[in-house]
């Protein structure tokens, strides 16, 4: 948990479409202890305010401004004007495919990848890519900053000062080292913001 955030994947429950058999029973296993309550809250496009902040992003900063939502933006580009209405009747699977190209490609994700991942044809990966790229125009600015970062400090601070240390890079691992870089300022600083808020409630 070196962002200060802990992570599970396949599936990612946090991720998963609502609304099926399914992830009413992945969600059940979670049951507070006698005396206490299991509370869940939904921070809207968190990491994405996080990253018009970090990287002073004012494209991304100006959606939020105006009450509009990044993944149903892109969502509205990819599926077309009809893309709520096929979200309901496919039970939230694209806006899952949506949000998982928009935090993919904020975090070092390739169209070959994308691919698989969906099964969809290259050039289809491509399209969504360029589609969400356009949105977030200080995207490649991000990136060339974690990369520096990366190469020639090995390490990573966000605003809070908490440190990402990479000690040892190699040729093998760099690919691996760079996606936690490229994770790491925005997932970080959406936690310690968290972690703070919490200590803050505790306090009171």
């Amino acid at each position: 948990t070196v962002t200060g955030r802990l992570v599970i994947s396949e599936p990612t429950l946090t991720n998963y479409p609502g609304r099926t058999a399914l992830s009413y029973d992945l969600r059940s296993i979670f049951i507070p202890e006698k005396g206490n309550t299991w509370l869940h809250f939904d921070q809207s496009a968190f990491e994405f305010r996080i990253f018009s902040a970090v990287n002073d992003d004012w494209q991304v900063a100006e959606l939020f401004r105006n009450g509009r939502d990044p993944h149903t933006e892109a969502g509205l580009e990819i599926f077309g004007p009809n893309f709520e209405q096929i979200n309901k009747d496919a039970f939230g699977l694209p806006r899952v495919q949506v949000k998982t190209v928009n935090f993919g490609r904020m975090y070092g994700r390739g169209p070959g990848a994308i691919a698989h991942h969906f099964g969809v044809s290259f050039g289809q990966a491509q399209e969504w890519c360029r589609i969400v790229d356009s949105k977030m125009p200080g995207l490649a600015k991000y990136r060339r900053y974690v990369e520096d970062c990366l190469d020639n400090e090995q390490e990573l601070v966000n605003p809070f000062g908490r440190k990402r240390r990479f000690p040892i890079i190699t040729e093998e691992n760099h690919h691996k080292c760079l996606n936690e870089a490229y994770n790491f300022p925005i997932q970080s600083t959406a936690s310690d913001i968290n972690l703070l808020a919490m200590r803050q409630c505790y306090e009171d």
